[in-house]
Order: C-alpha cells, then structure tokens, then sequence
C-alpha cells in the first residue's frame, strides 16, 4: 500500500511541476511580449495613422496648409480654461481621429471584400 501512495504521489506531483512550469512560462512570455513587443507595434500602429491623417490633410489643402496658432495668455487663457477650449480641442480631434481610422477600416473591408461585425444571411 505504502508503494501505490507513493507512486501515486509521484505522479501528482510530476503533474503539478509541470503545470506550475507551464504557467510561469507563459507567464514570463507574456510579460516580455507585453513590455517589450506590445509598445513597438502600438507605436508603429499610432504612427502609422497619424501619418496618413497627415498625408490625406495635406492633399486635401492642396495650396498647403498653413499654420494659425493662437497664443493665449494671461487673460485670454483664464477665459479659455473656463469655456474648456483644451477640453473641446482634445474631444474635437479626438472624433476626427476615430472617423478617419473606421473609414480606413471601411476601405480595408472594400478591398478585401470581407464583411467584419455581420453575419451572412
């Protein structure tokens, strides 16, 4: 008897390192994919769009676009915190952003000729 609880407590055991083997690897691969890959590709995808946001904002003002920047100080900067001018800013670009990249999407879907998000009927 004292052989089979024996055996069978190997067996347990071998299992349970395995596991807790398994787990710390993927673990460990997990980290590493995400401090060290995640960032890389996330950069790359960010660049990527504000790229072509550029790309489209220049060949749409095809006499070039000119910069208008309004410095707001003392005063003029009170009065824009308190109508949350930065806030509306950051919003405003916020949505053109998101509608440029589903028309992206839209376009990758046309080439691709893949329906994304329905079902076929």
């Amino acid at each position: 008897m004292p052989a089979i609880l024996a055996v069978v407590a190997g067996w347990i055991t071998e299992k349970l390192a395995a596991e807790a083997l398994r787990f710390f690897l993927l673990k460990a691969f997990l980290t590493t994919l995400l401090v060290f890959a995640l960032p890389i590709v996330l950069n790359n995808f960010i660049i990527g769009i504000l790229t072509a946001v550029i790309n489209k904002a220049s060949s749409v003002a095809s006499g070039g676009v000119q910069s208008h920047i309004m410095q707001l100080t003392g005063v003029s900067a009170y009065f824009a915190d308190l109508l949350q001018v930065p806030l509306f800013l950051s919003i405003l670009l916020g949505a053109v952003s998101v509608r440029f990249s589903l028309k992206l999407l839209r376009v990758a879907r046309i080439v691709t000729g893949k329906q994304i998000g329905r079902a076929h009927v």
